[in-house]
This record gives C-alpha cells, sequence and structure tokens, in this order.
C-alpha cells in the first residue's frame, strides 16, 4: 500500500518547479484553460513535491502541468505540496 502523504499549501515561484514528463498540448485546449482559470479561477490546485535534499527548495511537479503552463510566470496562489508521512 503507498504512503500515506500530507499536504500543504504554500506560494512557490514557478521557476522552482521541475515538470517531470512534459506533454505537449495543442492551442485550443491551452486556450481553454486559460479561459478557465480567468473566469472561475483556479479550482484545483497544482501539486508539487519537494526534492529530497534540494538546497534552495525545489519541486517536481505531481498534478497539474496545464494549469501551471496557463498561470505564466511568478507565485502560484494555490498550490499543494505533498509530503511523505
Amino acid at each position: 500500500m503507498p504512503a500515506s502523504r500530507r499536504q500543504r499549501m504554500e506560494m512557490i515561484p514557478i521557476g522552482d518547479i521541475h515538470t517531470l514528463n512534459p506533454r505537449a498540448r495543442n492551442k485550443r485546449q491551452h486556450r481553454e484553460i486559460v479561459d478557465s482559470i480567468d473566469n472561475v479561477g483556479l479550482k484545483r490546485p497544482i501539486t508539487v513535491r519537494l526534492k529530497p535534499g534540494s538546497n534552495p527548495p525545489r519541486y517536481d511537479l505531481v498534478c497539474g502541468e496545464g494549469r501551471l503552463e496557463a498561470l505564466g510566470y511568478g507565485p502560484i496562489k494555490s498550490l499543494s505540496v505533498s509530503e511523505p508521512l
């Protein structure tokens, strides 16, 4: 059974997040995500995992690549950091 994870919300600069398996999206999909965030905000958090031993802290993207790209550059307002218990 997988280990449980504790999650917390915090502001993280986008530049500190590494996408492990980037996906190619077409412009229409990207525009739909951007429009949705503009209209209703970020409904689901972007989830990252702290890279062990990184100093300064660096993060791997777990979930939300399209949302991350749609937000552009700057701190993310709603981000979930997953930590092993």
